[in-house]
């Protein structure tokens, strides 16, 4: 093999494995769900496309003739095969792992922070009081990013030391690439987390109002009945120097039947005190109670 072609070959395994990664990478790249028949046509599909990509960028240029460049074609092609053969399983579930530990890690953050938020919110003596005022809500994420931070950061170099082949100034570019796929889900689910913990407290609040507005009502109502009670109620001195308080008497109208008894003293429960008055109840009472 002569020199020119050993280096056109040599050039064209790195510009294969730089595309096949950038591949695996991308958001409709490799991810750990995907069926057997499912990964062998994305291998087929991007197997196409490095070869495409290698031939143009090292061939389009060269002042060579045709009959050179389709053998170095076809030898690019047996390259591409080859390596193929050996990386495309290996790099593919490196890439589907990493993005399915790396998206669980956002995940469970964020069911996390939402859960901690949550809590905090129903407890007014700390600072969910006031999580959503100004940036209390970004402050509240700040506190906690870095235990996420610091996870993610372990499984980078885990990851980047599973693909040690692969020089590492491509690797953290190609990581800095994911990672802004990432930060993006990520800040769309801790935004949907802060509208569905303020809905949640707008309803807490709501209902809480409604419960003190009833617990209001209800006890103006006691009032009002204790009120009209007392004012209603006779108070009488006799001989005897107690002070007796005797319900009222009937209306005007108002269909009564005697008991035989005399009025008794509600000065207070356990009082056995009866006034001189005759006691009387309503003729409804009775026939209720038939």
């Amino acid at each position: 093999m002569d020199t020119v072609k050993k280096h056109i070959l040599e050039e064209a395994e790195k510009l294969i494995v730089l595309k096949l990664i950038t591949h695996l990478a991308s958001g409709d790249g490799c991810n750990a769900g995907k069926k057997d028949d499912e990964i062998e046509e994305l291998r087929e599909d991007i197997l196409s496309k490095c070869l495409d990509f290698a031939a143009e960028e090292l061939l389009v240029q060269r002042s060579v003739s045709d009959n050179y460049k389709e053998e170095l074609k076809t030898q690019i092609r047996v390259v591409g095969q080859q390596l193929f053969e050996k990386k495309f399983n290996e790099y593919y579930h490196h890439f589907a792992n990493f993005k399915f530990e790396a998206t669980d890690s956002y995940d469970s953050f964020v069911k996390k922070t939402k859960n901690e938020a949550g809590r905090a919110m129903l407890d007014k003596s700390n600072e969910g009081k006031n999580l959503f005022e100004a940036n209390k809500w970004q402050e509240f994420l700040n506190s906690r990013k870095p235990h996420l931070d610091k996870r993610l950061e372990e499984m980078k170099f885990a990851f980047v030391g599973k693909m040690s082949e692969v020089p590492k100034e491509f690797m953290d570019m190609i990581l800095v690439k994911m990672f802004e796929v990432f930060e993006l889900k990520y800040t769309t689910d801790v935004l949907n987390a802060c509208l569905k913990l303020q809905n949640m407290q707008t309803n807490i609040f709501k209902k809480l109002v409604e419960q003190k507005t009833e617990e209001n009502k209800k006890l103006e109502r006691e009032l009002s009945v204790k009120k009209q009670t007392t004012e209603n109620l006779v108070y009488k001195c006799f001989a005897d120097g107690h002070t007796y308080v005797i319900p009222p008497p009937p209306k005007a109208g108002d269909r009564v039947v005697p008991t035989g008894r005399m009025v008794r003293c509600i000065c207070s429960p356990d009082c056995q005190m009866t006034s001189f008055e005759p006691e009387y109840v309503l003729l409804d009472e009775v026939m209720k109670r038939q």
